[in-house]
């Protein structure tokens, strides 16, 4: 945004009037000045796309770069860097720099509403299309704006030409709010902005991928001499909502663990994005298990992605969809460590892996609010590959475990509906929304009822003697 960005504007306002004192500089320097300068520029390139607070100081190599650019760059004789510079397609390229800017951010917006948005990549039609609009509107908008001859002639009409653009601008902008305003208080965007917002108690104590501490994090009756804990990534954080209101009717409290991206199985997940193994997940989990073995609570309930990208003992990287049988080999044996660890003194509900959609099911909603079955998708193929099939047989063999599946909440038969009963079922790609998963807080509650029913009938056997 501009705020933020303003001394980039600055540092080009500066060198122009430090112009006159760049005249004195010897013109072989002002050469090496020039070609460093663009060494500079051209090295930032890999680091643009860093953000938060690192921000400004990977853009002060380019902006400063271009500083000693425009200083060092004209008026050099010889094999200076204007030379390259001076070449007729670079000099397109910077007449319609700006507005092919400003053209691929609503092109990019908008793709997948083109007719040709599926079956062309965005990262291909994109920057094409938008520098054709780019070209079109330099040549025929900029231009004859720039040097029309009633502008040039009289600088006073051309300053209330400007003031009547941004008028115009701002009317217009403020009448497409309140227009957009009016459209979106309509009952049927209701449920679509409801499932935008991930409940607070998930995203207030759901831990990053660089946190690995344990919080204080609890929710239900506070006052309750029974404790539960929920444990896992952020599938166990999206099951907040349900957990909540049924720990409220059954009156116990819940301590809450959960990290993002950080599977409950004693693996090693890898994180794509910052391309290293998830070694503060390992941590986070060891501390967690201990935790919970020292302060065992009479249920676990654990709950995680299904499919994301682990690392192996040699390094190697294994995902679901490439690796299926050593990918399942691994979760299966590091799930059942972690569960024959937690119940020897606490009973598990184990949640099974949800669908997985394969499309940003809200994000669809929203582009089809009048057809939602367009945004539906087969449960044959959201319910396929490892380690789907493993909760079933973890939960059969392992004593003291017990599974929820609520597939059947989620689908037919057959599809998995985006609304369901009024209620938009995922809020992105991969987790449910916490209006769907409140109307879940029943199938919670019966379940962890039958668990702790079965915990107390084991121990009244247990303790009567033949």
């Amino acid at each position: 945004m501009l705020a933020p960005r303003a001394w980039e504007f600055g540092a080009g306002g500066l060198i122009a009037l430090a112009k006159p004192l760049t005249v004195g500089i010897a013109p072989i320097a002002r050469r090496w000045a020039g070609w460093m300068a663009l060494m500079a520029i051209l090295s930032a390139l890999p680091f643009v796309t860093f953000t938060g607070h690192s921000a400004p100081l990977v853009a002060l190599i380019p902006v400063l770069g271009t500083v000693v650019l425009l200083a060092a760059g004209e008026g050099v004789s010889g094999l200076g860097v204007q030379r390259v510079l001076a070449l007729a397609p670079l000099r397109f390229f910077g007449r319609v720099s700006y507005s092919w800017y400003l053209w691929h951010w609503p092109i990019m917006s908008l793709w997948p509403l083109l007719p040709w948005g599926a079956a062309v990549p965005v990262v291909i039609g994109m920057p094409l299309l938008s520098l054709l609009l780019a070209t079109l509107t330099y040549r025929w908008v900029e231009l004859p704006f720039r040097y029309q001859r009633q502008s040039t002639a009289s600088p006073i009409r051309s300053v209330y030409a400007l003031a009547a653009v941004v008028a115009a601008t701002v009317l217009f902008t403020t009448a497409g709010r309140r227009v957009a305003a009016n459209e979106l208080a309509k009952s049927k965007y209701a449920p679509v902005l409801a499932a935008r917002h991930a409940d607070s108690h998930a995203r207030a104590c759901l831990l990053t991928l660089n946190q690995e501490q344990l919080l204080p994090c609890a929710f239900g009756d506070s006052s309750a001499p029974m404790t539960l804990a929920l444990f896992g990534d952020s599938h166990a954080a999206h099951l907040v909502p349900a957990i909540e209101r049924a720990a409220l009717s059954m009156h116990v409290r819940v301590g809450y663990f959960a990290k993002s991206g950080c599977t409950w199985s004693d693996v090693l997940p890898y994180t794509p994005s910052q391309k290293i193994p998830y070694v503060n997940c390992v941590r986070w989990r060891e501390r967690t298990l201990k935790f919970l073995e020292a302060h065992p609570p009479a249920v676990v309930i654990i709950a995680a992605k299904g499919k994301f990208t682990m690392m192996d003992s040699t390094g190697a990287l294994l995902t679901p969809e490439a690796d299926s049988a050593q990918f399942s080999e691994m979760w299966n044996r590091g799930a059942e460590r972690v569960l024959r660890r937690l119940t020897v003194h606490s009973r598990v509900l184990l949640v099974r892996n949800i669908p997985n959609p394969g499309l940003d099911v809200l994000l669809c909603m929203e582009r089809n609010i009048d057809r939602p079955a367009r945004c539906s998708f087969a449960r044959d193929h959201a319910t396929s590959g490892p380690p789907w099939n493993a909760d079933v047989r973890l939960a059969s063999t392992i004593a003291n475990v017990r599974l929820v599946d609520i597939t059947d909440a989620l689908c037919s038969r057959t599809r998995c509906d985006a609304l369901s009963n009024g209620v938009v079922t995922f809020r992105d790609l991969t987790h449910i929304s916490a209006p769907f998963a409140r109307t879940l807080s029943g199938r919670f509650e019966s379940e962890l009822k039958q668990l702790l029913a079965d915990d107390r009938r084991s121990a009244l056997s247990s303790s009567v003697t033949p």
